[in-house]
């Protein structure tokens, strides 16, 4: 995964998981309306997230931001750098 790519899902998945919670939930029209998103864009976000993270449900991955454990989950950035 590029670093670039790497940097878009953490936002993605920060400001999914951040509305998730504070709204207390994951449904797709919900957040989009908060974040100002197309419905079509959260759904793309949730599926990047899951794939990334090998995981099957949004709230598993709301689940591992509260446990603190979200950033342990993505993959190890490749090479060197930074």
């Amino acid at each position: 995964m590029s670093e670039r790519t790497e940097f878009e899902l953490v936002s993605y998945l920060k400001a999914l998981v951040d509305c998730s919670l504070e709204l207390g939930t994951t449904e797709t029209h919900v957040l989009a309306e908060a974040l100002c998103l197309s419905e079509q864009t959260v759904d793309t976000y949730w599926k990047r997230i899951k794939e990334v993270l090998g995981i099957q449900k949004r709230h598993d991955a709301v689940r591992l931001a509260r446990e603190g454990r979200i950033v342990s989950e993505l993959p190890e950035k490749k090479g060197g750098g930074g």
